[in-house]
This record gives C-alpha cells, sequence and structure tokens, in this order.
C-alpha cells in the first residue's frame, strides 16, 4: 500500500495477503512465547532472525525466504518450533535452524484435506518431528542436517513425495514411517550421508 501527502509516498510492508518480515517484530506479537501466524497470510522474509519464541500456523499461513543461501529463521528454544493442527503448511526458500529444539508438530486430526508443503527449506536440526494425518506431503530440492531424529509420520498420510535432497544424518531415522498409512510414498534423487547406526527410512 502507499500513501502520497505532500509529494512524500510511503510504502507500507503489509500489503493484502503479504507481510515483509526483517525482524521478529514483524512478526504477529508473542503471547507467552507463542508467535501465531494469521490464516491466508504469507510471511516474507528478507533477513536473518534469531529468536527463542516458538510459531503456530494457522490455516494456509505461510513462510518464505528470499533465498535458502541468505535468509534463516533460527529457534534457540528446546521444544516444538512450528506447531498446527488441521491446517495446510507451506514453506520455501529460507534455511531453518533448531539446533536445541524439534521443529515441526503437525498433527491434523483428519487426513481428508490438509497439505504439507517445503520448496528448498535447508533444515539444521536437532530433530525434525512429527506429520499425523495429511492428505499430502511435499518436500522439494530439501537438505536436511539431523542431530537426533528426523520426521515420525503417523495415521493417514496420503501422498508423499520427497524430491531432489541431501541428508546428512549423525543419528536416528530420518523418514520413520512408524505407524503410519499411506496412499504412495515417492522418494527420488536424494543423496544421503548417515554415521553408523543411522537410517534414511524405516
Amino acid at each position: 500500500d502507499a500513501v502520497a501527502s505532500t509529494g512524500l509516498i510511503t510504502l507500507s510492508v503489509t500489503s493484502g495477503t503479504n507481510v515483509v518480515v526483517s525482524t521478529i517484530a514483524d512478526f504477529p506479537d508473542a503471547v507467552s512465547g507463542v508467535i501465531t501466524l494469521a490464516a491466508n497470510i504469507s510471511y516474507r522474509q528478507v533477513k536473518d532472525i534469531t529468536t527463542s519464541n516458538r510459531f503456530i500456523f494457522s490455516d494456509n499461513s505461510s513462510l518464505q525466504g528470499d533465498s535458502e543461501v541468505n535468509t534463516s529463521l533460527t529457534y534457540t528454544g528446546t521444544g516444538n518450533m512450528f506447531s498446527w493442527v488441521n491446517a495446510n503448511v507451506h514453506i520455501e526458500h529460507v534455511t531453518i535452524k533448531a539446533p536445541n529444539g524439534t521443529v515441526f508438530s503437525g498433527l491434523n486430526t483428519t487426513a481428508s484435506t490438509f497439505k504439507f508443503d517445503c520448496d528448498t527449506v535447508d533444515f539444521d536440526c536437532k530433530n525434525l518431528g512429527a506429520i499425523a494425518k495429511t492428505k499430502q506431503i511435499r518436500l522439494t530440492r530439501c537438505d536436511y542436517d539431523v542431530a537426533t531424529q528426523g520426521f515420525t509420520f503417523s495415521g493417514d498420510m496420503g501422498y508423499i513425495l520427497v524430491t531432489n535432497g541431501f541428508a546428512d544424518i549423525a543419528a536416528g531415522t530420518l523418514f520413520n514411517l512408524g505407524t503410519s498409512t499411506s496412499d504412495g510414498i515417492t522418494f527420488d534423487n536424494m543423496v544421503t550421508r548417515g554415521a553408523s547406526g543411522a537410517k534414511f527410512l524405516d
């Protein structure tokens, strides 16, 4: 949005469904250490940010960076960095760091609707986290540097597509299917390096 007054044009960082994020203050206010991203809003991060706050995705909220090479979001806590229940979630072109914590807790109650999509995301974390009951999971051009444990799936997972990525696994399993069921799983063009005892799939 632009407002003109006596020859001066002021540009707002918020326009329609997009919010430009250059500091943690550009996200919604934290309540008890938790930032809830608004539904149907795309948060476009343009600078590196470090925070102890956790995030909750609302339905169709998304996080986008300028580039995973020069834009990172670092969580310094030990809990779940991103959580959601019954939401479509999209993340792209950003590096996600959680050296002491878990990146995801996405626990949907029905698999008939919701999608989880990461495109060109670098993960550098202790744990990737738990995903449940999701109609479609798509992880495209993502890299994974995992210290302890990768993804753990449960419930009806619909379709899972993982393509064009690199994984460095220090321990645990990158993709633990657990008790989940799926209509189809595709892994394509993945390069993996793992420590002794670490697994790509279980």
